[in-house]
């Protein structure tokens, strides 16, 4: 689709009406943004077996703020928000795909108009409350030039610790096949 919004309903739709059995009442689905390229597959495995225990009101990844937040009008600070209880909201989000397909159609408005940006509003609108599982590793969305040079750092990092983990776990194979 044109808009996020619009490929999120797209795809949900698709599964729910191109379902082999009769209902859909089980089938779960995973929306990601493809912003978030650095998402680990143990923050998405947690993000499932979480939810598994309540699926009628679906989650998300999240992490806690940790950043002061200020309220502003133009370039001036109006307030200083208290940062207690408050998440960031971040994908994959994870939901029943007729629950979802139902929040998306009957918000559709609300959507258009910016006024629901992600797919856990949707459902919060409907009387939903999605579960937050805190994301353990970098999550960030990868949307301007800075955001590229700290991801490439980041994987940069990554594979030389994984290349030297690799080479020592060689080194150890290598002992154990010598009986060392």
């Amino acid at each position: 689709g044109a808009t996020r919004a619009d490929s999120v309903l797209a795809g949900v739709n698709y599964v729910c009406q191109n379902r082999d059995s009769e209902s859909t009442e089980d089938i779960m689905v995973l929306v990601h943004d493809a912003a978030r390229a650095m998402t680990a597959l143990s923050d998405i495995e947690q993000l499932i077996d979480r939810v598994s225990t309540a699926p009628e009101n679906g989650g998300l990844l999240a992490v806690p703020v940790q950043d002061t937040l200020k309220r502003a009008q133009g370039p001036t600070v109006q307030a200083t928000v208290n940062r207690e209880n408050l998440w960031q909201a971040q994908t994959p989000q994870y939901f029943r795909a007729h629950d979802l397909l139902d929040a998306l159609t009957s918000n559709h408005n609300a959507i258009v108009a910016g006024e629901i940006t992600d797919e856990a509003c949707a459902m919060e609108q409907t009387g939903r409350k999605p579960l937050l599982v805190e994301s353990q590793y970098p999550n960030f969305k990868i949307t301007r030039p800075n955001d590229i040079l700290l991801a490439e750092a980041l994987l940069g990092t990554h594979k030389k610790r994984s290349d030297k983990e690799s080479a020592n776990h060689k080194c150890t194979d290598d002992k154990s096949d010598r009986g060392e």
